[in-house]
């Protein structure tokens, strides 16, 4: 194997240098591994909305995709803080209301529930509701989103931990 250094215990500098070397990769690794896990995040959030339905260019599913991508990537700390947060901070970002956010996620959800495909896409959570003639709330409908972009990152991001993991195992 040519990645095996051998070192003379006495050489301590020697030392130091491949222990460096090995802090420097796993920070390399770290790094890397959250500017891909953002990128996929991203990615992912965008072909769930687009499978789901969701008009992709409506300003509502532009802020719909940002409050997935900050609730995966933890910028949102729990559930309930679902509204009073990612509204007035989206609001902040496109220099608009947050209830103009508001508005907008509603009618992106609404269109959304009024497309058939809903029922399929969200299964056991969607069916009872979609027989009441119900439409949950922003919020019931972002975390059931939410929920089903992260099952799938999880099972994504996994692999591609064990990818850079090996890639500074080899290098």
């Amino acid at each position: 194997m040519s990645n095996v250094r051998f070192v003379d215990a006495s050489d301590r500098p020697g030392l130091e240098n491949i222990i460096r070397e090995i802090e420097l990769k796993n920070i390399a690794c770290k790094v890397r591994y959250e500017e891909e896990y953002a990128e996929l995040a991203d990615q992912m959030v965008r072909n769930t909305l687009g499978k789901l339905g969701f008009r992709l260019k409506s300003k509502g599913t532009l802020y719909l995709h940002e409050i997935v991508t900050m609730m995966l990537n933890g910028d949102i700390d729990e559930a309930g803080s679902v509204v009073k947060e990612t509204y007035p901070e989206i609001a902040k970002r496109n220099n608009t209301t947050a209830e103009a956010v508001e508005r907008s996620v509603r009618v992106a959800i609404n269109n959304y529930w009024d497309n058939s495909k809903c029922v399929d896409c969200l299964g056991n959570i969607a069916e009872p509701l979609a027989e009441k003639g119900i439409i949950p709330d922003n919020k019931e409908t972002i975390l059931n989103i939410c929920s089903s972009v992260s099952e799938k990152l999880r099972k994504k991001s996994g692999s591609l931990r064990k990818e850079l993991v090996e890639e500074i195992v080899l290098s």
